[in-house]
């Protein structure tokens, strides 16, 4: 319990701040327009943070100094919020608290139990943000797409777990870095923006 209000705390706080930014920056004029053909792209500030944050936090697990980074328990509370902060940003939370509290030698369902309870903190903070700019117009316009969303979220998680007794841990990290490398791109370059 301490430790997650020791790391929880912080992070609820600093989600806050992050869901705060990327709703301001989501408000921003485009930063360059193009057309390929009859199709429009803009290249914007928050699909640019996202982006670059996709490809940093992609790299986490690929460059070795990166994947053995972590820090002792007096660091606790700027991980909390660093953690928090970047995952009311981008959603991106996981990796960093998982460096900050793997080397805390926590047994396994103590640790699992406080990942939960620190990203649902995380969660609540920023999705407390991000509904106040959801109208209900937006919602029922696109309800059918949500619905493939969970949908296709379920059926990835149900191939994926057979699949996963059939591959290796390294074909994973190198799978998820091509694919999130390639999504950040596409952000980045505003093809996904839309």
């Amino acid at each position: 319990m301490q430790l997650v209000l020791k790391f929880g705390i912080p992070s609820l706080l600093f989600a806050f701040l992050g869901a705060w930014l990327l709703k301001q920056f989501s408000i921003s004029e485009p930063l360059y327009t193009y057309a390929i053909s009859e199709h429009t792209f803009s290249i914007t500030i928050i699909g640019s943070i996202i982006g670059v944050l996709m490809l940093v936090f992609s790299l986490w697990e690929i460059i070795p100094y990166l994947k053995n980074l972590s820090f002792g328990k007096n660091n606790l509370v700027w991980g909390g919020a660093l953690s928090g902060f970047f995952g009311g940003l981008s959603g991106h939370q996981g990796v960093l608290r998982s460096a900050f509290l793997v080397r805390l030698n926590l047994e396994k369902e103590i640790f699992i139990a406080s990942g939960i309870a620190i990203a649902c903190l995380v969660d609540i903070a920023r999705l407390s943000i991000y509904s106040t700019s959801i109208s209900k117009e937006i919602v029922s316009q696109n309800y059918l797409l949500l619905i493939i969303a969970i949908g296709s979220a379920w059926i990835g998680a149900l191939l994926g777990n057979k699949l996963l007794k059939k591959t290796t841990y390294g074909f994973i990290k190198w799978f998820v870095f091509v694919f999130m490398g390639i999504i950040a791109l596409l952000i980045i370059s505003g093809i996904l923006n839309k």
